[in-house]
């Protein structure tokens, strides 16, 4: 056996272990739905769904987020993966703010929005063809992209046919509102339709465009009406299933989903705030907290010490970051972060608009009409009341999910909110509506959680075997590279992810959707 074979099998074995392992705690908690490792720490993923698991990184890193001061509660949902500072799938309510725990991405989110028409009636190759020419992909398209330029220009036309002749519309300003006002200020000048009651927090969140670098506004000019590239994508898709009839769904209607977020804006906000956060105070590791007793009990326990002579896992400084490097704010000191924050999300609610907007553009040539769903993002930070302490919930790859009834609920407040969740690329995707979701501090799954990394999988897989796994699923991609780290064999089981969070009680499922043809970067 090859010395790369036998590492595998050994990783092989040892993963095999540890979900031996988890599972026997599960038992020894006499409970089958979710394991609680810590008064504070909690896994919400039935045991029986050994193929979603966490590794021990994963576990390492969920436990190792409470070292920080003031985090009350960690959740890890169906998706999880190991991420950089927080896991991915998780939601952590603490009394501070973490930029990290929110990511880069800020506000990336999935937009769906339904025809009422069968996808038998429509040529799903052309309508791919022509929105690969029209939507801006992959990281090479920036310079290409004239769609702030087109929005000043259209909204200039307007104001001249008007009595306020002396408003100008500079690309600058446009970038400016769109940051400070969201879908609002798209609304306002008729540039896409009100849907804004079918969108997270109606499409806007506290912002000020001010806050932001001009660095951050150089890339939001570019990079508005983009997907960008990684796992962010434009499907067309068919309704294969129907759960709730109510929902008025038919099989085989034409349905598409849009996944992006605030691009590089988002990042510079990430990246900026962390080192300000940085240069205010220098985070040692006795101001973070040793690991409690209850930590170290569990650890051991599930062998995480074993191949590690140190109290944090070796892969804390790759994916974790070291602890001397994660920063965060103390509530009076995030102010600034957060109206940051709010630009780059109200950024990302405009862009999946703006996208949306130029797929129904493209529809009308089959005189198609197109109605949003729902838009919810998956990279957010919202300050709520939990069991009645008011908290800053972290979402890192977790959708908001507010149950039948609840009070923010614009629309559809009986069934609850609706959830469009996105598989992985030539797998099923769902949409779901939100149930009892306070055990997930109101959070649901926002995908299927990657189990391979992207080196690996560009080891593991060709580009001919990625095409006989998409089968008559139209792919359009800037990157073979690309498209192959976003194989669906690299993700985790949709199946497994939705059905684990539907026996847990959080949604209930709406229709399943199968893909016709994947726009990537």
């Amino acid at each position: 056996m090859k010395e790369n074979d036998m590492k595998e099998e050994l990783e092989r074995c040892e993963a095999e272990e540890f979900t031996e392992r988890m599972v026997a705690m599960y038992k020894e908690n006499g409970e089958e739905k979710y394991l609680s490792l810590t008064d504070q720490v909690h896994l919400l993923i039935p045991h029986k769904y050994t193929n979603i698991l966490p590794d021990k990184n994963v576990v390492d890193q969920m436990l190792a987020v409470t070292r920080l001061p003031q985090v009350y509660t960690v959740v890890g949902l169906p998706d999880i993966h190991l991420g950089y500072a927080f896991p991915i799938g998780s939601v952590v309510g603490a009394g501070i703010v973490v930029p990290e725990g929110v990511g880069s991405d800020i506000n990336c989110g999935v937009r769906m929005v339904r025809t009422r028409t069968n996808c038998r009636n429509v040529d799903i190759a052309e309508v791919a063809r022509q929105l690969f020419d029209v939507i801006p992909s992959g990281i090479g398209a920036d310079t290409a992209n004239a769609t702030v330029s087109e929005i000043a220009e259209q909204l200039n036309k307007n104001v001249a046919d008007t009595s306020n002749k002396e408003m100008v519309f500079t690309d600058l300003k446009v970038i400016n509102e769109i940051c400070n006002e969201g879908i609002d200020f798209l609304v306002k000048y008729g540039i896409v339709g009100d849907e804004r009651d079918r969108i997270e927090k109606g499409g806007r969140f506290p912002g000020d465009s001010r806050m932001l670098s001009q660095k951050a506004k150089a890339k939001g000019l570019k990079q508005l009406g983009s997907l960008g590239a990684g796992n962010h994508f434009l499907e067309l898709q068919r309704v294969v299933e129907v759960h709730d009839n109510d929902a008025g769904f038919e099989i085989d209607e034409l349905v598409f989903m849009i996944h992006t977020g605030s691009r590089g804006l988002g990042f510079e906000v990430c990246e900026s705030a962390s080192q300000v956060a940085t240069s205010m105070r220098s985070i040692s590791k006795s101001e973070i907290g040793d690991e409690s007793h209850e930590i170290r009990q569990v650890k051991q326990a599930m062998g995480l010490y074993e191949n590690d002579e140190t109290t944090v896992s070796s892969v804390n400084s790759s994916q974790l970051g070291s602890f001397e490097n994660l920063s965060y704010f103390e509530i009076h000191e995030s102010e600034d972060y957060i109206l940051e924050m709010g630009c780059a999300a109200n950024f990302a609610f405009c862009n999946r608009a703006i996208i949306s907007k130029k797929v129904e553009n493209v529809l009308k040539n089959w005189n198609i009409k197109c109605e949003l769903v729902y838009d919810v993002g998956h990279n957010s930070l919202h300050k709520e009341n939990i069991d009645g302490k008011e908290l800053f919930v972290h979402r890192k790859g977790a959708a908001r999910a507010l149950p039948p009834n609840h009070p923010e609920l614009r629309s559809n407040r009986e069934n609850g909110q609706p959830i469009p969740i996105g598989g992985s690329m030539g797998t099923s995707s769902y949409l779901l509506y939100a149930q009892d979701t306070k055990k997930s501090l109101f959070s649901s799954p926002h995908g299927a959680g990657r189990r391979i990394s992207r080196s690996k999988a560009r080891k593991l897989i060709t580009m001919e075997q990625l095409k006989q796994m998409m089968g008559n699923t139209v792919l359009m991609s800037k990157s073979e590279k690309g498209a192959i780290e976003e194989a669906p064999i690299v993700y985790k089981d949709i199946e497994d992810v939705v059905n684990a969070a539907v026996e847990l009680g959080l949604v209930k499922k709406v229709v399943k959707l199968e893909p016709l043809a994947v726009i990537k970067g």
